[in-house]
This record gives C-alpha cells, sequence and structure tokens, in this order.
C-alpha cells in the first residue's frame, strides 16, 4: 500500500514537472498555443494525453489542475475525443475539464478511420427525450 502511494506520487510529479517545463505566464497564455487534450483509445478503453504527453487517467485531474494553475482560466483549451470511445467518455471529460474551471473550451469528436474531426457544441440545455425533439433553431424561434 505504502509503496502504490509512493508510485502514484512520483507519477504526479513527473507529470506535473513535464507540463511546467514548456511553462508559459498568463500572459502569454490567452495568445498561445491551446492547450490540447486528446482522449485516445487504445486497447479497448480510454488513454489521456495532455499537450502530447501521456497522462494517466487518475492523474488527469491533478495534471489540468497544474495547467491552469500556470497558464489561467482563460487559457483555449482543446479537447478532441476518438469516436470509437463510447459517448460517456465525452461527458467524463466534460466533466473533469469543467470542474477545473477553464473559460474557453471547445470539445471535437475525431474519426480514426478518416482523420477527420467535428466541434461539438454543448452549449444548450438538455430536452426530454423524443423521436422527434425540438432543435435548438426550434427553440430559439419559440422563444422570440
Amino acid at each position: 500500500m505504502i509503496m502504490k502511494t509512493n508510485i502514484q506520487a512520483v507519477q504526479l510529479f513527473f507529470v506535473i514537472a513535464i507540463l511546467l517545463l514548456p511553462g508559459l505566464s498568463r500572459a502569454e497564455a490567452t495568445n498561445a498555443r491551446p492547450v490540447v487534450v486528446e482522449v485516445k483509445f487504445q486497447n479497448g478503453k480510454a488513454s489521456y494525453e495532455i499537450e502530447s504527453r501521456s497522462v494517466r487517467s487518475e492523474l488527469f485531474l491533478e495534471a489540468l489542475g497544474v495547467i491552469i494553475r500556470r497558464r489561467g482560466r482563460e487559457a483555449r483549451v482543446i479537447v478532441i475525443v476518438d469516436s470509437r470511445n463510447p459517448i460517456s467518455t465525452l461527458d467524463n471529460a466534460r466533466g473533469i475539464v469543467s470542474k477545473v474551471g477553464f473559460s474557453e473550451v471547445h470539445y471535437f469528436v475525431m474519426s480514426a478511420e478518416t482523420q477527420r474531426m467535428a466541434e461539438i457544441t454543448l452549449d444548450h440545455p438538455a430536452v426530454p427525450y423524443s423521436l422527434n425533439p425540438e432543435t435548438a433553431p426550434q427553440r430559439r424561434a419559440t422563444r422570440q
């Protein structure tokens, strides 16, 4: 048990050290390249990368916490989720990124087959289940 805790502490230390190496000031962060989070599909499950560096799922929240402290909540974040992952993976990543507190986050789903991606907007309210749901443009039109 103590050995496992020590190993996790060492792993967290290295994740933090790696993420801080190319560190930017908060002023630079808003004009800099975005923080890129990739949720890949490897060996039948989700795997996380931040800035092209592998991050264990149990350290994902802590690693993002280091980045927000370093670059500020205004840093632009791009989250790219491999389409082979279950949709719940996108929701889990969204929950963690939201918990950290970044203010500008964009989500994309990427097809490994075509190497193309599409932005997913998640700023619409939940709607009741229906086989003929009201779309966002329809909701906006009824409010006007």
